[in-house]
């Protein structure tokens, strides 16, 4: 089992359905336009995905021509997605078509830009089969995955063979399961490298040789310490890893492959995680990295002409083989992203996510540094909205899931800015157990629900107040998952604070973790929530006294809360028995339950019924007096 399966995280699908009226809420969160673009091969076609009212369209650009071309169509309402589009050459485009319960499929199309026009033409539809790796080196080939009993199965896929015969159990490239882990594929489609990694368990890096059937351990590391493979170098003489080995801060060595040892380390920031490599996919070398400073992604490029775009917030999403266009994104920070063409110097906007939010006013964010109770500085984002004028503006503030793992950034969220334009401030603190800021304040924020995590929160509260135009009488307090149990906790422990608090999905009970369905297994359950909130045993009380529906009796602001039926992270008797205790105690409160919905939103129109009863919610409390 996964451990992201364990992280209280938010996310959303949002494709299913639309609302009738054309609301502000509806510009917010609604399916964002344009998602995607990667070039072909040779840098003479784009592939793009666009919404174009209840469609989701693929679309192939001729860049010389500037032409659109429609490949393939999908209905929002069938409840289908399209993700992994990518080219297998310079004429072939593969992705995943996936329905929430009935799978997914790789669909394949030929298309043709002759002087006629262009023309498409579906070649195959392989049911059951999702996109594990596109391999743009490798021509008309692909890494696909099936999911059986047994778990995932990995297929390297050759249109010019017969398909079905590839997938055969004895030429799967994971041919004996190692355990719950993935395998690293090469830029020629090879596999050698599979890892384990798991959150306070020993990570494991087993090494296949050219031709092998087994694989053996490459490297271990201590539960304690992070290693993520993430490029073989071309001669499998190097395995570059992102690692803490020996540091605070994830930063890149290399393994050699004959002996297991770790280099010195070769790049590192101070201060902050590196996230990942940034790799040239037809020739299989690493470009750069990338990490975050400030809540703004960083990439970092090995050769200074291409570092100078990053001055100018380019983001490179695509590149041809030649290296001489690209597509890149601009902006995302307070605004919405634009994709943008860039062939030989010749620079052509391809799409925005949102272009719709041009007429609406958006914030403007700003880097928070606080100290929390035991010193421990606290980087937060904070938005202001721009149509306020000098008067005071209430805040929201909006504390992420996790907690541990996760973190906000200051590149456009919809949310943030939905509320920004109707008027709040929104805070964003990166509490203790973030990620990006190293490992021991990752490690710092376990076992702290309601104690030094919240502290965090507070700090960060105490320095917006004190730094910007707030009003310290017109601040509510929002959450998701563990953000849900934030807001609620955070009311109980600073009453005087808060004018009202929203919880979705917010765990109540404690105690509950213990039961969570998602952890089949009883003494892996116990193990990881020991782990993250403390042992259910030796920590009950702790438990009990850190529980919002155990302290329902000191809650002195109305309460928001609402709870997705189908949620399997969250369990909705956290939201029965909170519900429960609220009416005993006769609390002011409002609830939502959404019957269909999950640990997030599945569909649009929950997400949108959610914030507006969320924010009409907070604006009838703020504006008391």
């Amino acid at each position: 089992m996964k451990t992201f399966l364990f992280n209280l995280v938010i996310f959303s699908i949002g494709f299913l359905f639309f609302p009738a009226s054309a609301d502000t809420e509806y510009d917010f969160f609604r399916n964002p336009e344009m998602s995607t673009a990667t070039l072909n091969p040779t840098g003479s076609l784009v592939l793009m995905k666009k919404i174009s009212g209840n469609r989701a369209e693929v679309i192939v650009l001729d860049v010389d021509q500037k032409q659109e071309f429609v490949v393939a169509t999908s209905s929002l309402s069938s409840g289908y997605s399209i993700f992994d589009l990518g080219w297998l050459d310079d004429n072939t485009i593969a992705f995943t078509k996936s329905h929430f319960h009935r799978g997914g499929r790789v669909e394949i199309y030929r298309v043709d830009n002759a002087a006629s026009g262009f023309s498409s033409n579906k070649i195959h539809s392989i049911k059951n089969t999702y996109i594990y790796s596109h391999i743009p080196k490798m021509a008309n080939q692909f890494v696909a995955v099936r999911y059986k009993k047994k778990g995932p199965q990995l297929f390297k896929i050759d249109l010019g063979k017969v398909i079905e015969s590839q997938f055969r159990s004895k030429l799967r490239i994971n041919k004996k399961k190692l355990g719950d882990g993935s395998w690293l594929v090469n830029h020629d489609g090879t596999s050698n490298i599979y890892s384990i990694v798991r959150e306070d368990e020993p990570t494991k890096v087993y090494y296949r040789k050219d031709g092998r059937r087994n694989a053996n351990v490459l490297i271990e590391m201590t539960a304690d310490v992070t290693l993520r493979p993430q490029l073989l170098d071309k001669k499998n003489s190097l395995l570059y890893v992102i690692t803490d080995y020996q540091s605070n801060y994830n930063h890149i060595r290399s393994v050699a492959l004959e002996t297991g040892e770790l280099s010195e380390i070769l790049h590192i920031v101070q201060g902050r995680d590196i996230d990942h490599l940034l790799i040239d996919s037809y020739k299989g070398q690493a470009l750069g990295y990338s990490y975050k400073q400030g809540g703004v992604i960083n990439n970092i490029y090995f050769e200074q002409s291409t570092s100078e775009d990053q001055q100018s917030n380019k983001y490179i999403v695509s590149r041809n083989r030649d290296a001489d266009v690209f597509v890149y994104t601009k902006g995302g920070i307070d605004t919405p992203f634009q994709f943008y063409l860039d062939n030989k110097g010749e620079e052509t906007l391809l799409g925005s996510t949102m272009p719709w939010l041009a007429q609406h006013n958006l914030g403007k964010s700003h880097v928070v540094k606080s100290t929390s109770s035991d010193g421990t500085v606290i980087e937060s984002f904070l938005t202001m909205p721009t149509n306020r004028g000098d008067a005071k503006v209430p805040l929201i503030v909006m504390p992420h899931g996790g907690p541990i793992g996760i973190q906000d950034t200051r590149h456009f969220s919809a949310t943030t800015h939905y509320f920004a334009h109707h008027g709040f401030a929104v805070l964003s603190p990166n509490y203790r157990g973030s990620a990006g800021y190293g490992k021991s304040f990752l490690s710092a924020g376990k076992r702290q629900w309601g104690r030094l995590i919240e502290d965090d929160v507070d700090s960060a509260l105490n320095m917006s107040i004190e730094a910007f135009n707030i009003d310290p009488g017109k601040v509510c307090i929002l959450g998701i998952s563990y953000g849900g149990y934030s807001a609620l906790v955070s009311s109980i422990r600073f009453p005087q604070k808060y004018k009202c608090a929203v919880s979705y999905a917010g765990v109540t009970d404690l105690t509950l973790l213990y039961s969570q369905s998602q952890v089949a297994d009883e003494d892996a359950k116990k193990k990881i929530w020991s782990e993250l909130a403390g042992d259910i045993e030796a920590d009950w009380d702790l438990l009990v006294e850190n529980s919002p529906v155990y302290n329902v009796d000191k809650i002195q602001v109305p309460i928001l809360i609402a709870q997705g039926g189908r949620d399997r992270i969250v369990d909705e008797e956290n939201y029965l028995r909170m519900l429960y205790m609220l009416k005993r105690f006769n609390k002011e409160y409002e609830k939502l339950y959404m019957l269909n919905e999950i640990h997030g939103f599945r569909k649009i129109n929950s997400e949108i019924t959610f914030f507006k009863q969320a924010r009409e919610f907070i604006s009838g409390w703020v504006d008391k007096t």
